[in-house]
């Protein structure tokens, strides 16, 4: 079936649905009417009962203030409860407190409406509730041409609460619901089925017996039709009227405006569906052609810009979609192809191996740099897995090992050798993993060749250590000749000499702890510094490293206090080298902390085993950008150099971390610029 075939019949179907619908609607309608008139009624009956339910739960409201009453309140709080009750509930014309015997203890009113004076206390139904003792049922009468409701309350300690509340908007809110075009009307009546005040009943309605039988119901009696429904808690009735007459149409009449709508309507629809589908059909079908060659990346072919504003429009839009797609489609390939020459051209004139690694273990992509290697060529290697790539199995397992290791970064280095046993160089091997979107492609490895780097490393630290060494000997023979000279060894010597000589001993002594420190740090990086442990505890020698700061402390006017909890477990640990470092840590604390502060040094078990010693000071503390770096070898903080009270090397607090980490421990610090420092350590 042709593309103008199918739209024809669906547009004759859409279109001939609503109108077969409405014919037979004209059809049934004679017929229903009554019914749908009885139900229109019921429909208003109870839409009234609900503004009537909203009205009366309003007036339970007003007399929310009776609840205060209850709770023993006092003439003013009586008075007061009668004033808030008026201000919240603006139709309330009337509020007022009597006594049992009729006496007004408060009262506001509406002016307009009662004059001064004025009492409800003498109509029936006040009357009636106090001697009952119960609440009224609501009384309806008008004063100064408002409708009011009468509401009485006894209370439970003698008298009542009275009001009147103005129900002007729910009469005029039931009168509107009413029609002069159609003649009907709704009314309100009493449980007795009288009507209300300002409320007529048409004649012809339901008797007032009938109204008062039953809480609901509908009638069709005396020309007139309509249904009725009361109103919960207070015996009110709403009913909704109107005259048959003008509540029915003929069936006749219904069945011929039917049968005229469906002819003049199936003609109308029958030549519009079919101008619809000859409109439509072929500038759709101009517009599935270039879209099916735009999918297959023809966007030469253009659609004819002829039919209706709109299908011009539409066509006129393709055509232009379709031209910038070619303009776009050819500007990318030319993108990629430039991109692709960069990155070829970049890849390859690194320094460093780059090599992409697919997920099934096979290399994806190498640059030239990566055969040094790899051991073999660009053009052989791409397809190959890892273990037919490397001949070396220890550069093929450190390979493996940072492919394992991707997501975190970590750098693995390896000695790599080549097919024919030969050393090729030392490399490092970092790999990240390539993700596209949630989509991972593999694993992306960058191989640098730090061979010379690390051999100047290497030639760097031992010319340094040689120099230490070689300078020990001779400050051994300073230090030995200013202590004779001292001594006056070579011939007395005066005050004057002898503190200068202090000062050359003093210097000396330093360079010499410089040295030594210097050659400690040495054997530590080259893993020869020898650790002596022995149980002990750990306390001891904390408690040993504060005695010996406390003349450091007293000098430079610092409170040194201990605070070392008891029964700490024994451990085992090298006493002398733990007792430095504790020692290294006071002395960078005291050094850095101003006359009147305090260092705090304390111990503790450590929650996951071991102790914790921490020193605590007062000092001018250490910006947090720069505590990652307070372990490195000669760093110092720039920010509190001109704080120091005493000099430093920069080298006791990589001690610190070295003696730690032989330890197997771990020291970190923490610190607020300006509010002090806690530099800490754990050992097992």
């Amino acid at each position: 079936m042709s593309l103008f075939s199918r739209l024809f019949l669906i547009l004759l179907v859409l279109a001939l649905a609503p109108v077969l619908a409405a014919t037979f609607w004209f059809s049934r309608s004679g017929v229903r009417a009554e019914e749908n008139a009885k139900h229109l009624h019921a429909l208003v009956a109870d839409g009234a009962a609900a503004l009537a339910a909203d009205a009366v739960g309003e007036m339970n409201g007003a007399l929310g203030f009776v609840a205060v009453l209850e709770r023993g309140a006092g003439p003013d709080d009586e008075l007061r409860a009668v004033q808030s009750a008026a201000i919240a509930h603006p139709r309330l014309a009337y509020v007022a407190l009597y006594s049992d015997s009729g006496r007004e203890r408060a009262r506001l009113a509406d002016p307009a409406v009662f004059g001064p004076g004025e009492s409800l206390w003498s109509r029936p139904g006040t009357a009636a509730a106090v001697a009952e003792r119960r609440l009224s049922a609501p009384e309806v009468f008008e004063k100064a041409g408002r409708p009011l409701v009468l509401l009485v309350h006894p209370l439970s300690r003698g008298g009542a609460a009275v009001a009147a509340y103005d129900v002007s908007a729910l009469w005029q809110r039931l009168r509107n619901l009413g029609s002069e075009e159609r003649g009907s009307s709704v009314v309100l009546t009493g449980a007795d089925g009288r009507p209300m005040p300002g409320f007529k009943q048409a004649a012809g309605g339901p008797r007032a017996e009938d109204l008062a039988a039953a809480a609901r119901g509908a009638f069709d009696e005396g020309g007139v039709l309509g249904a009725w429904r009361a109103v919960p808690g207070v015996g009110w009735r709403l009913v909704s009227t109107q005259p048959s007459e003008r509540a029915r149409l003929t069936e006749r009449d219904y069945a011929q405006a039917g049968t005229g709508f469906a002819v003049v309507m199936a003609l109308l629809v029958g030549a519009v569906a079919l101008l619809l589908a000859q409109a439509l059909s072929a500038p759709l079908q101009a517009l599935v052609r270039g879209a099916e060659g735009a999918s297959s990346q023809r966007f030469d072919r253009l659609v004819p810009e002829t039919g209706w504003p709109e299908m011009r429009q539409v066509a006129r839009a393709f055509n232009e979609m379709a031209r910038k797609m070619a303009q776009y489609s050819q500007l990318q390939v030319e993108r990629q192809l430039d991109d692709k020459a960069r990155l070829d051209a970049l890849v390859s004139a690194m320094r460093d191996g780059i090599a992409l690694v697919g997920l099934d273990g096979r290399f994806l992509f190498v640059n030239d740099a990566a055969v040094a290697v790899l051991g073999a060529d660009v053009e052989r290697l791409v397809g190959l897995t890892v273990d037919e790539a490397f001949q070396d199995p220890h550069a093929r397992d450190a390979f493996l090992g940072i492919l394992a290791r991707a997501q975190s970064g970590e750098a693995a280095e390896q000695t790599v050798f080549n097919n024919e046993g030969g050393r090729v160089g030392l490399f490092e091997f970092i790999a990240k993993t390539v993700k596209r979107g949630e989509q991972t492609l593999g694993v992306l490895v960058a191989m640098r060749d730090v061979t010379l780097e690390r051999e100047l490393e290497k030639t760097k630290k031992t010319i340094f250590e040689n120099i230490t060494h070689d300078l020990r000997a001779p400050l051994s023979s300073v230090s030995g000749y200013v202590q004779m000279l001292i001594d006056g060894f070579f011939g007395p010597v005066n005050a004057v000499q002898t503190e200068k000589l202090r000062v050359v001993e003093h210097a000396v002594s330093q360079l010499a702890e410089l040295i030594n420190t210097m050659l400690d740090v040495s054997k530590f990086e080259a893993g020869m510094m020898v650790l002596e442990p022995a149980p002990g505890r750990l306390s001891d020698v904390v408690t040993s490293a504060v005695e010996l700061s406390q003349g450091l402390a007293q000098g430079l006017s610092v409170s040194l206090r201990l605070a070392v909890e008891a029964d700490l477990p024994e451990s085992r640990f090298d006493a002398v080298q733990v007792r430095r470092l504790v020692l290294n840590l006071l002395s960078n604390a005291l050094k850095f902390t101003p006359a009147g502060g305090s260092v705090t040094v304390g111990a503790r078990p450590w929650q996951e085993g071991g102790i914790v010693v921490s020193v605590a000071d007062t000092g001018a503390g250490i910006p947090k950008d720069k505590l990652p770096s307070l372990f490195t070898k000669f760093f110092q903080v720039a920010e509190t150099k001109s704080k120091a009270r005493r000099g430093g090397t920069g080298l006791g607090l990589t001690i610190c971390r070295q003696i730690v980490e032989a330890h197997g421990g771990k020291i970190w610090a923490e610190s607020e610029w300006e509010k002090g420092s806690v530099f800490s350590f754990r050992l097992p």
